[in-house]
């Protein structure tokens, strides 16, 4: 064996720090030096392919930022569009990228794409033989592959259109002219992009012009295509609309000040009507009388939307009537509460005051929100309206009943809070409002604390109401309550505001009231086909057990297989799953034929626990499943089982196994999903797609 001397020892270790050395032969060692060329030669090879291995993972880091592939198809909307010259541009990463262009069939690729991207697709034609047109969509985790396929929905495009319209004043028949119209195509597309990149989608409206020669309104739009028209009817944006629309017969409801029409179809409603709502500003003078002629004095008279002026009436003693300057858009309603006045009791009342298009003003009673009595008619004098109100006598016992007058119920969904107006001064108890966050998961393990009952080796999961802080408060004589949640609600729930145990004061008994009023925040809706999963219920990811331990410290596994017989399509809880047709199974890296279809769809609720876990739960209107691979949470799925599965020469070949996709294992199903998106009749088919399965 060669022993190194000193001076070998030194050069090796120079020689390990700096590379190759250069060795000169001078024939005084012959041996040492062939040994340190020969280490030369070993330590070069290792260099060299230390190189190459750092350039291939470089590569590969590099193919992991950008390795979604996308691709999709144009088609047109009607028959002789020019499609010849059609590009796609993509934007992301914020900046437009170089177009490219689309084959005779209508496909397109675009490659190079990053994962988690908000993606806008520009469909354009140098010729301008289409509209512009801007779709969204998005990309998500590539699950650590260097070259995956992002479909995108299939784009329609159409050349352009005008369409022309017009909107009168639906009561003199003239010509509106100083309206912003805008028009936009319907999307059905609900991604992440769709809401990051809202502003650039803006570019999508299409702006009317208004012809003086026609007095009409016109839009160059996508011919065939459904778009939406939105009318700004707060012309002067102090909050307030100065216009109503109506479609034939039928307001259309303005929120915001933007009165929307969907799927607008100019072609058969060529014109649309208009009420112009100025606001009203005079001075009301309120008499009120008994059945019998009697001159009335209610304690309390205020106005509940009088939305300029003040809200409390003042009583002038001199002529015995009540006075408000009034300034209000639309209607206005004032409340008078029981009272009682020589032994007899009146009721507690809602007058209505509305101009109508003869600029006579309706006076009315509100029994509740479905239902007014009208009373009569009155016009203005010198700008004062002067009216007289008979109030109602209670006939049943005095100060025994309590009742809800008025209510903004019916806005809770807008405002999240809540008005009631009482006939009468009330007191509360500190339970006599409440709101609770409905259905909220709550999980409990057997190992999170010795305090609570789940022993180990079990899991709680179960759905609770849980209380929500608000504040509430009184005023106008304590016969208005005011409640809000203290703090802002979380999305993704239902709410329920609970009104009992209130107390006349008068009578310091409490009233038979119990009313109660749900309302849901929506999370904002974001899908692309991405989001479809496949998933063999096996408790594993890639291969591992998702929980190694249960809650009791012991081992997991031998409840559950790596190899499944089953495989579900996941999707996100808001997406309606129509069917699934598998046509092909790989495992691990064997592909098979299949022909499965699965119609309908289950409401799931997954959450990952071992498979030698005990599951308590009260969750009965939805599957609750613990064997998945997806995160935690509220989906829809359609379940296969037991598949036949065929050779290439179609023989059978037994039941599919589905297991985990593995960087090292390919194992993945081939499948075509029929769907369709919240508050869409519309089935949409992603085309037969891979998913690898988890």
């Amino acid at each position: 064996m060669f022993k190194y001397s000193k001076i070998a020892i030194g050069l090796a270790t120079c020689f390990a720090l700096s590379g190759c050395l250069e060795v000169e032969d001078n024939n005084n060692n012959d041996e040492l030096v062939n040994k340190l060329e020969q280490q030369n030669q070993i330590l070069q090879s290792q260099l060299d392919e230390n190189k190459k291995q750092s350039e291939a993972q470089a590569a590969k880091d590099k193919a992991l930022e950008t390795p979604f592939i996308l691709k999709g198809g144009i088609v047109a909307a009607v028959d002789g569009v020019d499609l010849s010259d059609v590009q796609v541009t993509a934007y992301y990463d914020g900046t437009w990228h170089e177009p490219v262009d689309v084959a005779e069939d209508g496909s397109y690729s675009i490659p190079k794409v990053p994962q988690y991207s908000n993606i806008l697709l520009k469909v354009s034609s140098p010729s301008n033989a289409i509209v512009t047109q801007l779709f969204d969509h998005a990309t998500r985790s590539a699950g650590g592959r260097t070259e995956v396929v992002s479909a995108v929905q299939t784009m329609t495009v159409s050349k352009p259109h005008t369409v022309t319209f017009s909107i009168l004043n639906r009561n003199t028949f003239e010509a509106i002219s100083d309206l912003q119209i805008t028009a936009e195509r319907e999307l059905n597309t609900f991604t992440s992009a769709r809401y990051d990149l809202e502003h650039m989608l803006e570019q999508n409206k299409v702006v009317a012009t208004y012809s003086t020669e026609t007095n009409q309104y016109e839009l160059i739009v996508p011919q065939g295509i459904d778009f939406n028209l939105a009318i700004d009817v707060d012309v002067d944006n102090d909050g307030n609309d100065e216009y109503t629309i109506y479609k034939s017969d039928h307001v259309i409801y303005s929120s915001n000040g933007m009165a929307n029409l969907h799927n607008f179809n100019a072609e058969q409603q060529t014109t649309l009507y208009a009420t112009v709502e100025s606001i009203n500003e005079y001075d009301l003078m309120v008499n009120f009388i008994s059945e019998s002629g009697e001159q009335l004095y209610p304690d309390t008279v205020f106005a509940i939307n009088n939305d300029e002026g003040d809200s409390n009436f003042t009583f002038d003693e001199a002529q015995g009537h009540y006075n408000l300057s009034a300034k209000y858009y639309g209607e206005l309603q004032f409340i008078t509460h029981e009272f009682t006045v020589n032994g007899r009791t009146y009721k507690a009342d809602n007058i209505g005051i509305y101009r109508d298009h003869n600029d006579t003003f309706q006076i009315s009673r509100r029994h509740n929100h479905h239902h007014q009595e009208g009373l009569y008619s009155s016009e203005l004098s010198n700008n004062t309206l002067a009216i007289t109100i008979p109030l109602v006598e209670q006939v049943s016992a005095p100060y025994l009943g309590l009742e809800i007058i008025e209510s903004t119920e019916d806005k809770v969904a807008e405002t999240h809070g809540l008005t009631y107006y009482f006939n009468a001064p009330v007191s509360l108890q500190q339970d006599s409002v409440r709101l609770y966050q409905q259905n909220v998961i709550t999980v409990v393990k057997g190992n999170d604390s010795a305090s609570d009952d789940v022993a180990a080796g079990t899991t709680s999961i179960k759905r609770t109401n849980q209380s929500v802080e608000l504040n509430s408060a009184l005023s106008f004589n304590d016969t208005k309550l005011s409640i809000a949640p203290a703090a802002p609600l979380e999305a993704g729930y239902t709410y329920r505001y609970e009104l009992d145990n209130v107390t006349r004061k008068e009578a310091d008994s409490q009233g038979y009231l119990n009313r109660s009023v749900s309302f849901s925040i929506d999370t904002p809706f974001e899908f692309d086909e991405s989001q479809f999963k496949a998933d063999n219920m096996n408790y594993r990811s890639s291969g591992a057990l998702i929980t190694p331990k249960n809650t009791a410290g012991e081992q997991s596994g031998d409840n559950s297989s790596a190899t499944s017989y089953e495989l579900c399509i996941v999707a996100p809880k808001d997406v309606r799953l129509v069917e699934a047709q598998l046509s092909a199974v790989t495992t691990n890296g064997v592909r098979y034929t299949v022909d499965q279809r699965y119609h309908g769809y289950s409401d799931v609720y997954l959450y990952a626990l071992a498979d030698n876990e005990q599951l308590e739960t009260n969750i009965y209107n939805y599957t609750l499943d613990k064997r998945s691979a997806q995160p935690n949470g509220y989906y829809r799925s359609m379940c296969f089982s037991y598949i036949d599965q065929y050779e290439q020469d179609g023989s059978w070949a037994g039941n599919a196994h589905f297991m985990d996709h593995t960087d090292s294992a390919t194992n993945s199903v081939d499948v075509n999903i029929t769907y369709r998106l919240p508050g869409s009749d519309t089935e949409i088919s992603t085309g037969v797609k891979t998913l690898y399965i988890d």
